[in-house]
């Protein structure tokens, strides 16, 4: 693993092993939020993990939904890619080399 790369902001690495520390001590939110930032940052990446894009998807159409004014739709979509995020935690891990 590159350290550098564990240690700059703007690789999804970074954020992945940030949401493995939030989950292993318990604080599920944090590590949702911190999954769908490592999410959007590995939204170019042609190696993002299938979950992630779907996380990233849905969370577009919560913007969208926003814009359209309809909240209640709006928080539920993002809910949902906050936990689609999640569940790609471990897939994100294994595809940025973070796995033991």
């Amino acid at each position: 693993m590159d350290v550098t790369d564990t240690q700059d902001p703007s690789s999804p690495s970074t954020w992945v092993r940030r949401a493995l520390e939030f989950r292993a001590s318990g604080d599920v939110e944090n590590a949702k939020m911190t999954s769908l930032r490592g999410a959007k940052r590995a939204r170019n990446d042609p190696k993002i993990p299938e979950r992630w894009a779907a996380a990233l998807s849905t969370l577009d159409q919560a913007e969208l939904d926003q814009h359209l004014h309809d909240d209640a739709t709006s928080q539920q979509r993002l809910d949902d890619a906050l936990t689609a995020a999640l569940e790609g935690l471990d897939e994100a891990a294994e595809v940025y080399g973070l796995l033991s």
